[in-house]
């Protein structure tokens, strides 16, 4: 997971992308980097240059493990799923803070938020992709997801359309936040994304 808007990326990539994101980011943008694993800490800075973590927040217990983080352009705030807590995170990067929003009644992802701020989950309690409520952690009604499976990262596209990946092919979707439905686009093999 790699948002474009405030450079932030899954910390298990953070050498691959050091070799091509110093390029990619704009002077003062931070790239930020989301525990995933067990040990890490929650929230880093990431040295794009050498691919040195900073660490900015530390983890809260032992069982932290963050979804590819999401960029809400309206509010500033980057937006994370803990999957072992089945909760919704935002972070502040001006104040450096993490802080859980309202324990979701469904079981969020992963998480995507468009331009005007609205944001979308999967949820593995009926694997359905609905909304979700950035200030108490609700979710929507479903919209669908006819492949029924549990796909680990989406995104918001600058027009609007949400990408995903599906797990059962290795395909990378455009996926629709009508019905679920979604269109192959191709592979997302490592050899495509010069690994």
């Amino acid at each position: 997971g790699f948002d474009y808007v405030h450079g932030a990326v899954d910390d298990r990539s953070r050498l691959a992308y050091a070799k091509v994101l110093p390029r990619l980011l704009f002077a003062g943008d931070v790239m930020y980097a989301f525990g995933y694993d067990y040990g890490w800490p929650a929230v880093n800075t990431v040295d794009v240059a050498k691919g040195i973590l900073t660490q900015v927040v530390a983890r809260v217990n032992d069982n932290q493990c963050f979804s590819q983080p999401s960029c809400n352009a309206t509010d500033g705030l980057i937006y994370v799923i803990d999957w072992n807590a089945g909760m919704a995170s935002a972070f502040d990067p001006q104040a450096g803070k993490l802080a859980e929003i309202a324990a979701p009644i469904c079981q969020p992802h992963t998480v995507a938020i468009d331009a005007n701020g609205a944001a979308w989950t999967l949820d593995n309690s009926d694997s359905n992709i609905k909304t979700l409520d950035l200030t108490d952690g609700t979710c929507g009604a479903p919209v669908g997801n006819p492949s029924g499976d549990t796909f680990l990262g989406m995104a918001f596209g600058p027009a609007g359309t949400l990408y995903r990946n599906d797990p059962s092919t290795g395909n990378f979707c455009v996926s629709s936040t009508t019905d679920g439905s979604f269109t192959a686009q191709g592979s997302l093999s490592p050899s495509t994304m010069g690994a």
